[in-house]
């Protein structure tokens, strides 16, 4: 989760970190942009906004969020 006071670089930094510790994918989400950044190490990375549906994969089965769900006020 993106607090007000992390620029993206830093956000993206422990995202990678938590890859290159064995995560097999992360969210990143940024309610500044009302988006979420999928990192996956088997994928280039993935910006999802409003229209996109998080899906859990092998990892977390049956797991689907959509992304507006999210940043619902």
């Amino acid at each position: 989760m993106r607090s007000p006071g992390d620029s993206w670089r830093e956000v993206m930094a422990k995202g990678m970190m938590w890859l290159g510790a064995g995560a097999a994918f992360v969210w990143l989400v940024d309610p500044i942009m009302a988006t979420v950044t999928e990192l996956d190490r088997g994928r280039e990375r993935r910006e999802l906004s409003a229209e996109h549906t998080l899906d859990g994969g092998d990892v977390l089965p049956g797991f689907q969020l959509p992304v507006r769900d999210i940043f619902a006020v």
